[in-house]
C-alpha cells in the first residue's frame, strides 16, 4: 500500500494540469454516490464507485507507464479493497476523498500527493488493525 500510495500520489500530481473543472465535479459526485452506497450497505456497488473515484485522476495522468503500473496494482489490491469496504471507516474514506478533491481545487501539488498517499495508507493501516483485532478475539475465545 505504501508503494501504491506513492505512485498514485505522483499520478495525481502529474494529472493536475490535465484536470478540468468537470473532472473535479465528477469526483465530487462519485464521492457522494460512494457515501450513499455505503449507507445502503451496497458494498459491491461501493467498491465499483470507489474505483471510479480514483480512476478520474489516474486516467488524466500523462505518464502511461505509471498509469499501467497503477492498473496492475489496483487489480492486485482489489481483494483488499473488498475487505476494506467491510471493515473500513466509511466516513474516514469519504472525508479523505473530500480532501483529495479540495487539493485538486486548490491546484496544490504537495497536498494532492500527500492526501492521495494518506488515503492509500489508511486502507493498509485499517486492514492491519482489523487483522490484529481478530487475532486478539481468537486468543480470548
Amino acid at each position: 500500500y505504501e508503494l501504491k500510495g506513492i505512485l498514485e500520489g505522483k499520478a495525481g500530481a502529474l494529472a493536475l494540469p490535465h484536470m478540468k473543472e468537470a473532472d473535479i465535479k465528477k469526483m465530487d459526485t462519485i464521492n457522494e454516490n460512494l457515501k450513499a452506497s455505503f449507507k445502503s450497505k451496497d458494498y459491491v456497488k461501493a467498491l465499483k464507485i470507489h474505483n471510479q473515484f480514483h480512476a478520474v485522476f489516474q486516467k488524466k495522468c500523462p505518464n502511461n507507464i505509471l498509469g499501467e503500473t497503477l492498473e496492475q496494482l489496483n487489480t492486485k489490491f482489489q481483494k483488499f479493497r473488498i475487505a476494506l469496504s467491510l471493515v473500513g471507516d466509511i466516513n474516514a474514506i469519504v472525508s479523505q476523498h473530500d480532501e483529495i478533491i479540495a487539493a485538486f481545487k486548490q491546484k496544490d501539488l504537495a497536498w494532492i500527493e500527500r492526501s492521495i498517499y494518506e488515503n492509500a495508507v489508511y486502507g493498509s493501516d485499517r486492514l492491519i488493525q482489523h487483522i490484529e483485532e481478530e487475532k486478539e478475539r481468537t486468543k480470548r475465545s
